[in-house]
């Protein structure tokens, strides 16, 4: 019995050994949103007011608020991490660098048009990210959807989304919102 203990506690050890070599093969893919936006939301917790701008089909409302959770209305930029094994060779990855060698951005392209993210765009200034520019699609036979989302640290974020129906009306979203410091 202390055999089959001592086996069974080798295997769990083998396998966790595994996974987090996978989870690290994982992480270092593609540039991390799930982390850096939990990151973010750490930090915009600190800010104190936001000047929120909803324009719905045209009908805009501006309002400023005091008060607004940063982990709900980043989360459609967290939906948009591909940090996904199977997606490693589903994405061109292209760098761009300074003549002194600094990373100036990153963009991931997909190589399947059926892959929700599209592409994903991260600017760097001084070796921190600048701005995260991302572009969502997605079609079915009853719609066709977009999403082109944007980033910028400090500053604030937006968010337009279209979807075209048969069944009903276009609509069209767009959400911007301001950090007040």
């Amino acid at each position: 019995s202390i055999n089959r203990l001592f086996i069974f506690l080798f295997i769990l050890c083998c396998t966790s050994c595994i996974d987090e070599t996978i989870h690290n093969k994982q992480k270092s893919a593609f540039f991390n949103l799930k982390d850096y936006f939990a990151q973010q939301v750490e930090q915009l917790n600190a800010i104190k007011q936001v000047k929120k701008s909803v324009a719905i089909n045209g009908v805009v409302e501006e309002l400023i608020q005091d008060s607004i959770n940063f982990s709900e209305e980043l989360a459609v930029f967290v939906a948009s991490d591909i940090n996904r094994i199977a997606w490693q060779d589903k994405y061109r990855i292209d760098s761009l660098y300074s003549s002194s060698q600094q990373l100036q951005s990153v963009t991931y392209t997909a190589l399947d048009n059926k892959l929700k993210t599209q592409s994903i765009n991260i600017q760097y200034k001084n070796n921190l990210v600048e701005k995260i520019a991302i572009k969502n699609n997605r079609s079915s036979m009853v719609s066709d959807s977009s999403q082109d989302l944007e980033y910028t640290p400090s500053a604030g974020y937006t968010i337009i989304s279209n979807q075209n129906t048969s069944l009903s009306e276009d609509r069209f979203l767009k959400v911007i919102v301001e950090f007040i410091k």
